[in-house]
């Protein structure tokens, strides 16, 4: 492996190599096994990887992970340098919120609510993402967006600062 650093002296650098997509998994068995009635806040979470597989059918993720998630809370985080998405809410996720978070130089999208696409019914509901500052998204997913959502409903998306995203606020 050769490492060409952008600039020098790079014996007054900190390079970092990340070895995990996922920083922070909340994760239950089942919508009746969740995880639940956790908080995150005042952290700093940073420097996930991009899943080995992605572009072969592979699932996406996220520096925060949350499925079969309930009553979860990240509060005034930094999240930056990710490999994927920043907060990424997928499958049974209902009633978490994300406040206040400053979330950037992210991989594909800021925030991502991904509802269940074999179900009928809405499975990501009931979440909160509000008062967030979401910017410079995209860095190694071109189409990545600010705050995305997909077979997610009855969300509350408010007060959020997004800007340089190249495809979707």
């Amino acid at each position: 492996v050769y490492y060409r650093p952008k600039s020098l002296p790079v014996d007054e650098q900190t390079i970092v190599m990340p070895v995990s997509e996922k920083i922070v998994v909340f994760a239950g068995s089942d919508e009746n096994t969740t995880a639940k009635n956790i908080r995150l806040e005042n952290l700093t979470i940073r420097n996930s990887d991009v899943p080995p597989n992605l572009g072969l059918g592979g699932k996406s993720s996220g520096a925060i992970h949350m499925a079969n998630a309930e009553n979860i809370v990240v509060k005034n985080c930094r999240i930056h340098n990710t490999g994927l998405h920043g907060v990424y809410l997928t499958g049974w996720a209902q009633g978490c919120t994300v406040y206040g978070c400053e979330i950037y130089d992210i991989g594909d999208t800021g925030i991502e609510l991904d509802g269940d696409r074999e179900r009928s019914v809405m499975t990501c509901c009931g979440n909160r993402i509000e008062n967030n500052h979401v910017h410079d998204t995209g860095r190694n997913i071109g189409h990545g967006a600010g705050i995305q959502l997909f077979f997610a409903g009855e969300n509350i998306i408010s007060h959020n600062r997004v800007h340089h995203a190249p495809r979707y606020g």
